[in-house]
């Protein structure tokens, strides 16, 4: 199936589900979506794919 509902994809790479998880809960990285993501996307999807 593919999924054309968006304009903007981010792939990132993680050496471990422990930077994963620090990255994500990272203040610098909350900030960020708070202030430049939230404000102007209508919806945000994140697809996780563990090792």
């Amino acid at each position: 199936m593919v999924d054309d509902s968006f304009a903007v994809a981010i792939s990132m790479d993680f050496n471990s589900q422990a930077e994963a998880d620090l990255y994500q809960s990272h203040p610098i990285h909350q900030e960020f979506i708070e202030t430049c993501v939230k404000p102007y996307a209508k919806r945000l999807v994140v697809y996780d794919f563990g090792a």
